[in-house]
This record gives C-alpha cells, sequence and structure tokens, in this order.
C-alpha cells in the first residue's frame, strides 16, 4: 500500500488545514485510479529524498512504497539519464511552481530499464520545500509506436514493390528494343564483314556501330536508373542535382507514359542538395504515374505534363503539372490519406508514401487541384545552410 514517511523537522500536523490535507489526499488517490504513480520527496539537508510513494509508482519502480521511502530522488533514473534529468529541471529543483515533462529511462529496483513520462513540481508543503513528481510507465506506448513504424515501414516498402511491380514490364519492353536493335545492327555487321574486302569494313560499318552502341548505351541507362530506385536506404550524397534525379524518373516513367502525354521542362539553375535521390526518385515517379494516369485518354498533342525545377533563397522547388481532369474539392482534403484512392485499382498508398518520403526529406509536398483544369504537385526541398 502506498506509505508516507514520518514527517521531517520543520513540518507538522497543525500546518494544513484539514481540508486541505483531505483534499491532497483526494487527488493522490484519484492520480493512483488513472494510473499516475506519485512520489513526494523532500530535502532535510542530505538531498531529496522520498517521503511518500503511492503503490503505481511502487509499481513502476519495481519495490514496495516502503522500501522506496528515504531513498534518493535521483537513485531510480538510469544512470546515463541523470544528468540529461538533472539538466532539464525533472530533479525536483526548479523555481518555485516551474513543471517539466519528460521522457526518461528508469532502472527499476530489479535492474530492469523501462521507458517513462514524469512530470515534476517544486511546491512548498508546510513552509517547506517539496517536489511532486508523476510517473507513467509508457512501455505499452512505446510498443504501440514501434508497431506503427513498423507498418509503416512495411506499408512504404509494399508501396516501392508495387511501383517497382508497374515498372517491371515497362523496363522489361524499354530494354528488349534498344537491345534487339543493338543485336540486329550486330548481326549484320557479321554478315556484311564476312562479305567485304578487309580495306572497306571500318567505313561500310561505322554507322551500324554506332547504332549498336546506342542502343546499349540506353540499356545502361534504364539499368542505372533502376537501380538508383530500387535501393532501399541509399546513403546521403553529396551533391545531388534534382533535375537529374528527375530525369533519371522520366526515364522510368517513359513507358507509362508513352504516347499518353507530352513532356515540358522547364528547369532553372538551383543549387545542388544534400539529399536521398532514390527517395526523391520515388517521389517523382509515383507524381508522374500519377499525372499520366489522369487523362482519360491519350493525346499526346492536347495532354501536357509540365515539369518545373525553381530556387528560393532557402529552397529548391520540383512542381509536376498536367493539365487533366482536376481533382474535386470533396477528395482534395484526403488525397495524401492512407488507403484513399479514386481509382478502380490500387491500395491508395501513393501519395500517402510520398508525403511520408518528403517528410523525411525534411520537405513539403502539397496539392493544388481545379476541376477540368489539371492538378500541381509540388515538392520543396530545404537548401543547407553554412554559416
Amino acid at each position: 500500500m502506498s506509505a508516507m514517511a514520518d514527517r521531517q523537522p520543520g513540518i507538522s500536523q497543525g500546518d494544513c488545514a484539514d481540508e486541505v490535507q483531505a483534499l491532497a489526499e483526494a487527488v493522490l488517490e484519484a492520480a493512483g485510479v488513472a494510473g499516475l504513480g506519485v512520489l513526494v520527496s523532500f530535502d532535510a539537508g542530505a538531498g531529496l529524498r522520498y517521503i511518500y510513494v503511492n503503490d503505481v509508482a511502487a509499481e513502476i519502480l519495481g519495490g514496495s512504497a516502503e522500501a522506496l521511502l528515504g531513498s534518493s530522488y535521483l537513485d531510480c533514473f538510469a544512470p546515463e539519464e541523470r544528468e540529461r534529468v538533472a539538466a532539464q529541471g525533472a530533479r525536483g529543483r526548479p523555481a518555485d511552481g516551474a513543471r517539466s515533462l519528460i521522457e526518461t529511462t528508469i532502472s527499476r529496483m530489479g535492474g530492469e530499464r523501462i521507458p517513462v513520462e514524469i512530470a515534476a513540481s517544486r511546491v512548498p508543503l508546510a513552509g517547506e520545500p517539496a517536489v511532486v513528481t508523476f510517473i507513467r510507465d509508457i512501455r505499452e506506448r512505446k510498443h504501440a509506436e514501434a508497431e506503427r513504424k513498423l507498418l509503416q515501414a512495411q506499408l512504404a516498402m509494399r508501396d516501392r514493390m508495387a511501383t517497382l511491380g508497374m515498372l517491371a514490364a515497362g523496363v522489361a519492353h524499354e530494354i528488349n528494343n534498344p537491345l534487339a536493335y543493338a543485336t540486329l545492327n550486330v548481326e549484320a555487321i557479321v554478315r556484311q564483314l564476312r562479305s567485304l574486302p578487309a580495306q572497306d569494313r571500318a567505313r561500310q560499318f561505322e554507322q551500324g556501330l554506332e547504332a549498336a552502341r546506342d542502343g546499349l548505351e540506353r540499356v545502361a541507362s534504364i539499368v542505372h536508373d533502376l537501380q538508383g530506385l530500387s535501393t532501399p536506404n541509399s546513403a546521403d550524397r553529396w551533391p545531388v542535382d534534382v533535375r537529374d534525379v528527375i530525369d533519371s524518373a522520366l526515364n522510368l516513367a517513359a513507358h507509362a507514359i508513352g504516347c499518353r502525354a507530352r513532356i515540358e521542362r522547364e528547369y532553372m539553375e538551383v543549387p545542388a542538395l544534400k539529399t536521398d535521390p532514390a527517395k526523391l526518385g520515388q517521389i517523382c515517379l509515383n507524381l508522374l504515374f500519377n499525372a499520366a494516369e489522369s487523362f482519360g485518354q491519350a493525346n499526346a498533342l492536347a495532354n501536357v505534363i509540365t515539369l518545373r525545377v525553381q530556387s528560393r533563397p532557402e529552397s529548391v522547388i520540383i512542381t509536376v503539372v498536367d493539365n487533366g481532369p482536376g481533382i474535386a474539392s470533396e477528395w482534395l482534403e484526403r488525397i495524401f490519406e492512407p488507403f484513399f484512392t479514386t481509382k478502380s485499382r490500387g491500395m491508395g498508398l501513393g501519395l500517402a508514401i510520398c508525403q511520408t518520403l518528403a517528410a523525411s526529406l525534411r520537405g513539403k509536398l502539397t496539392v493544388e487541384s481545379e476541376v477540368g483544369r489539371g492538378s500541381s504537385f509540388t515538392l520543396q526541398l530545404p537548401v543547407p545552410q553554412f554559416p
């Protein structure tokens, strides 16, 4: 049960009105019912020592209330946390009325370390300084947060795999075409080489060799861009030109855009960014897919996807604009919600993942749209500031 140590020198029963004492006892009891541990510390010249420990606090600290009475305030905190707790004022010596709320780690009496949330406040108790500390076990919350992060990571990976799946057929087509082109030219060269005098071979086959080389370079370019996008956690690279990343995404999205729309580039000179090109590439690729899919019919003359890159003093702005049918206002507010989709296929994770990726790059993804006039997705990325 809750325990209170013998009253310290200077504190007597008569110092507190009965009503105040009854109110204090009711508050302490209610805190315990609400799952809050309560500890009261008093400084009798030997540092802060517990004079009251309720049952919930004793359970969190892994001991009995009686065993904890008289122990030091900071003893329960993990050794590496004591300095931080003290620095943030949670050691119980802030100015009168000051409060602090922090997450920290405590060492239970059995040695187990658990995460907790504490709030401490210095208050006068019968004319003497005391510290009231509320403590909450947050293991379940931390576990739930870890599960949520794991789920987000799984959804992100699922979306990445879905994106790569969409690429697979198009990439195979893109690779097969230049490979077949290069193979035919090489075979033609071999056949003709066998029928010509040695002195005529170089001049006759220069054009065919160049065509074969171009086709193989196209294959290498596609494979390079695909490898860059599929890297799950690429290391930050410096410098990264966002225009190159966009062009790589365009290279991979070529099969999806095809003859559905024409691409217009409006690129300004921009500073290099310290960013993750794989994450940025996935955002651009998803936005390009969405823009291409917004058009009901293929029409390379009427349908336009405009890519803009602009520079601001503290940011680089990437905008993907289409002149498609636009997004209804009632949908616009939910467009970044997970699993929200207006399409007949897909899970509705693409834009939600894009927003998460943008946040991981310390950027911001927004949308503007009007029915009948198209949509505009804008990604704003911070430019590193140096002293």
